[in-house]
């Protein structure tokens, strides 16, 4: 293993800057990606815009509620300047909060209480148009339960004072205190998580799990050049076989990429705030071993590189496409198949680890050229 490290080293010397590249590709670009898509989910916001034609405390608690809603911007307007700003499609959608609206509600009158608006462009209204609807329930339903109390109050001759203002307040501290209603939600078929964990559109470990397919592919292409090198008949006079030099390097390369992967772990850690169990570095481990051993045998079935890449970089794109990270794929069976979604459901076992074994022990038992 000396002699092949020294000559290896004498090999990477002329071409040690493409290989930093490639060993350092899959972490730093999975740090940027993932930046950028949480920067952006934390500052998309829809605006729309809300007019108010009249100024109490309800709508001003509602104005508020809107506003504390996540990815929700709403604009206070005059009517005139929010119908323009929406026909200019400056704002989804427009709803006008009308006058007496806290009249309206004490009095349990539902009817013509907020009129709303959208253009063709408005692809948010639907479901801003439901929450908006369910806080303005909230505030008819708090009337509607004084009323009944106070009814209640009468029939049975209480003679304790129950203020409206109190009975308003408190259903607002019963609602906090009891989290009614509680709602997660996963993206592309992943885990729920604990809610103190940070949440992300994207699993940065399986953007990782991508691009260091494609970086192994790239890495790999050492397989073809040398075997065509002239380079080679010098090792005719050598101890060195063929198939030994290839088993060496493959070692010696596979050792060096599961040392950055524990690296990358380390890091990742610290980035992303996540927490790292013995099961978790083993499936990362096996999948190492699956696409290293996987493209180490298929780099040898080509005699160009050029034939190669292109085959990399196809693999590369279906991997992508059918692994769930960015398009959201159903199907338990493909955890056993594909290597990416077995890495990010922690399994030890993937078929194609299964196939690159059988495959390894085939290649090594194949006699081949005596000498490299």
């Amino acid at each position: 293993m000396k002699k092949t490290l020294q000559t290896r080293w004498l090999l990477w010397k002329k071409q040690i800057i493409s290989l930093l590249f490639w060993f350092v590709f899959p972490s730093a670009m999975t740090v940027f990606v993932v930046s950028q898509i949480t920067s952006i989910q934390d500052d998309v916001q829809i605006p729309i815009g809300v007019v108010l034609e009249e100024n109490s405390e309800m709508t001003d608690d509602l104005f508020q509620k809107l506003e504390q809603t996540p990815h929700i911007r709403p604009i206070v307007l005059t009517e005139r300047e929010a119908k323009q700003q929406l026909a200019k499609h400056e704002l989804d959608s427009l709803f006008i909060i009308h006058k007496n609206y806290a009249k309206n509600i004490e009095k349990g009158n539902r009817n013509q209480l907020v009129t709303t608006y959208q253009s063709d462009l408005s692809f948010a209204y639907a479901p801003i148009r439901e929450t908006f609807i369910s806080y303005v329930q909230q505030d008819y339903t708090r009337a509607k339960t004084v009323q009944t109390i106070q009814q209640m109050k009468q029939a049975y001759a209480i003679s304790d004072e129950w203020l409206a203002l109190d009975i308003v307040n408190r259903s607002k501290e019963i609602e906090n205190e009891q989290q009614l209603l509680a709602v997660n939600f996963a993206f592309a078929a992943s885990n729920i998580k604990n809610e103190t964990e940070n949440k992300r559109l994207i699993d940065p470990w399986g953007i990782w799990a991508l691009l260091s397919l494609l970086a192994t592919f790239m890495l790999f292409d050492w397989v073809i050049k040398e075997k065509q090198s002239p380079v080679m008949k010098r090792l005719t006079y050598s101890q060195w076989t063929l198939k030994k030099f290839l088993w060496n390097n493959f070692l010696l390369y596979t050792g060096l990429l599961v040392l950055i992967d524990l690296f990358t772990i380390l890091s990742f850690a610290s980035i992303f705030q996540q927490t790292i169990t013995i099961k978790f570095i083993g499936a990362l481990i096996a999948y190492r071993l699956t696409i290293n051993m996987t493209i180490f045998l298929m780099s040898q079935l080509f005699r160009k590189p050029f034939t190669y890449y292109a085959v990399g970089f196809t693999i590369a794109l279906f991997a992508t496409i059918f692994s769930g990270v960015i398009i959201p794929v159903k199907g338990q069976v493909l955890q056993y198949i594909h290597p990416v979604i077995a890495f990010q459901e922690q399994n030890l076992f993937n078929s194609w680890l299964l196939i690159s074994i059988i495959w390894f022990i085939g290649w090594s038992l194949r006699k081949g050229e005596k000498y490299a």
